[in-house]
């Protein structure tokens, strides 16, 4: 059986850098029974609010949706993934 460090991941394909800092801040008040991470793939660097915080990740990808999924979710630890948009 595989080890997961978090228990769910929450994905983000995302372009608008604006909104992440409101994820995070929703997915913290509402998501306190599991470990969680959240994590966002696109062109665009993570704001400074979210950076040096553990369960938050960045991946860099400038393709397609698709392949920021693809590409993004190569990085999850959750036993669980969930999948949004901005």
């Amino acid at each position: 059986m595989t080890d997961h460090k978090y228990d769910i991941t929450f994905f983000f394909p995302a372009i608008r850098t604006n909104l992440w800092l409101g994820v995070y801040e929703s997915l913290k008040k509402s998501c306190k029974r599991y470990n969680w991470e959240l994590i966002f793939s696109g062109p665009f660097a993570l704001p400074s609010e979210l950076q040096g915080i553990e369960n938050v990740k960045h991946v860099s990808e400038h393709g397609n949706v698709s392949r920021a999924v693809q590409v993004g979710l190569t990085h999850a630890s959750g036993k669980l993934i969930f999948i949004g948009n901005d």
